[in-house]
């Protein structure tokens, strides 16, 4: 018996009359060839007429296959070697990453959540006119990100700074 029934502040529960129930009214598309009601949650069964999904085990990859994106796939049904502009993109994606996610690992990382927000929208214009193949765009949206990487760590930085020359508060006599 738990605290709230000792108070009397729990409801006691009462049991639902099958008939009262929505769930359990029987349908001619619900009943079963013994005439009794499906209820709607109730895996199928072979007495309902539908069998069950089957079951998905997930597989692991083949041995030497490559996780992340795979290349483009031309008309042809082969795949086309990535253009310069794809490689550049993929350089400066990658390194842009790496400083925003330092800067999101920083001590006072809480400081600069609007600068960690515009870095992500940047990032996420910038995939987008990828995807387009606008890559003088996207080149331009991971350039302002990397900007606000830089500018966005000396506000965390100097924060940091205070905080560790920063005396320790006084220690007051208890009594």
């Amino acid at each position: 018996m738990g605290l709230l029934d000792v108070l009397g502040l729990q409801r006691p529960t009462r049991a639902i009359e099958p008939a009262a129930s929505p769930k359990l009214t029987p349908s001619a598309a619900t009943a079963t060839a013994t005439g009794q009601p499906v209820r709607r949650n109730d895996p199928p069964t072979a007495t309902t007429g539908t069998t069950p999904p089957p079951t998905v085990t997930p597989t692991a990859p083949p041995a030497g296959a490559t996780t992340g994106t795979p290349p483009p796939v031309n008309a042809g049904g082969g795949t086309t070697a990535p253009t310069q502009e794809e490689i550049n993109y993929e350089a400066e994606r990658k390194a842009v990453m790496a400083l925003a996610d330092a800067l999101r690992g920083h001590k006072q990382a809480a400081r600069i959540g609007s600068v960690l927000n515009q870095i992500t929208t940047k990032m996420a214009n910038a995939a987008g006119q990828a995807v387009k193949k606008d890559w003088t765009k996207a080149m331009q949206d991971l350039g302002a990100a990397r900007t606000l990487c830089g500018s966005g760590k000396t506000r965390p930085d100097n924060w940091q700074t205070y905080s560790d020359r920063r005396p320790p508060p006084p220690r007051w006599p208890a009594g």
